[in-house]
């Protein structure tokens, strides 16, 4: 039985016109399958290595960073040994997907603690997120271990997807996700499938064009297909735990229809009250369903649940 040895590719830079020109060239390489960038280090007109190759680091995901050969005569080892170092952890960050990752959830759970009383009435949170956090939840480590197996990735803040969807179904507010790009969850594979491509093609043109961190694509279809249908679910269990929805906004243009509906709803909603026969007050939650009375095509947009007060009554 033979090993399955892949032969990889590096190239050697060593000058650009300019820094804007320099990060380019290294994303052009990574595009075109590189899996090293190497500098040399000499005398004549040429990019200093360390600076440059950290410029490398932070501009690229794939491709591993090395150096031809370093003048080490001419540097303090220690100082060096310390810009090294540098530039391996610089690299690391980069190669585990934190460049562009934002906190989107940390933020909604910010806004629902700091910003959300419980006597608040009818509170709306557009919550426009690609759900790009969600795989880095304190309770989604098993996300990790599937994308990323080969990292030990630390998650983003204290608390897990479950805490969030707990403290939405305990605020008076509805959540509407709306997620940038092309709907992946909620249709079959060979759709999600080509959407996922699709997206993720626009995401390596834009990156090869503009370096724009935020949409750096992961290394492959399926990896980018996978962590985004992740966020989209994630991003309409919460709408869905509120009585909202997700709106999928795939081109700009199509925001004022979104936020339409948004308002749409605002403005025909009803307060439904009801006596239950469970008169305990024990802060429980409560499954309930509200149909329409000989329409059972109709759908019912609204919380599938409440709370019970754990107070008593005065």
């Amino acid at each position: 039985m033979t090993a399955d040895r892949r032969i990889r590719f590096a190239v050697q830079l060593s000058e650009a016109p300019s820094g804007e020109e320099w990060t380019r060239l290294a994303r052009r390489m990574e595009s075109l399958g590189y899996s090293g960038i190497s500098m040399p280090d000499h005398l004549w007109p040429q990019f200093a290595p360390i600076p440059a190759l950290a410029a490398v680091a932070v501009a690229t995901s794939r491709p591993r960073i090395t150096m031809a050969v370093l003048a080490n005569d001419f540097r303090n080892p220690v100082l060096l040994a310390k810009e090294a170092a540098t530039l391996d952890v610089l690299k690391t960050k980069a190669k585990r997907g934190m460049r562009g990752r934002s906190l989107q959830f940390t933020a909604l759970m910010a806004t629902m603690r700091e910003l959300i009383r419980e006597d608040d009435e009818r509170s709306i949170i557009v919550f426009q997120t690609d759900g790009d956090e969600s795989f880095r939840l304190r309770d989604q480590q098993s996300a990790r271990e599937r994308f990323y197996p080969e990292m030990r990735l630390p998650a983003s803040g204290e608390f897990g997807l479950v805490d969030v969807l707990n403290k939405a179904r305990h605020i008076p507010a509805t959540v509407y996700s709306i997620v940038p790009g092309e709907q992946l969850i909620y249709v079959d594979e060979k759709v999600n499938k080509e959407r996922g491509l699709k997206m993720y093609q626009q995401a390596v043109d834009a990156y090869n064009k503009n370096g724009d961190l935020r949409i750096i694509p992961e290394e492959t279809p399926e990896k980018f297909t996978g962590l985004r249908t992740l966020g989209q679910l994630a991003s309409a269990f919460v709408a869905n735990a509120t009585g909202g929805w997700t709106g999928f906004l795939q081109t700009p243009e199509k925001a004022s229809e979104i936020y339409g509906k948004i308002l749409a709803d605002i403005n025909h909603g009803y307060v439904i009250g009801y006596y239950p026969t469970n008169e305990a007050r024990d802060g429980k939650r409560r499954n309930v369903k509200v149909e329409v009375r000989g329409h059972p095509e109709y759908a019912i947009l609204g919380r599938d649940s409440y709370y019970a007060p754990n107070r008593p009554v005065r």
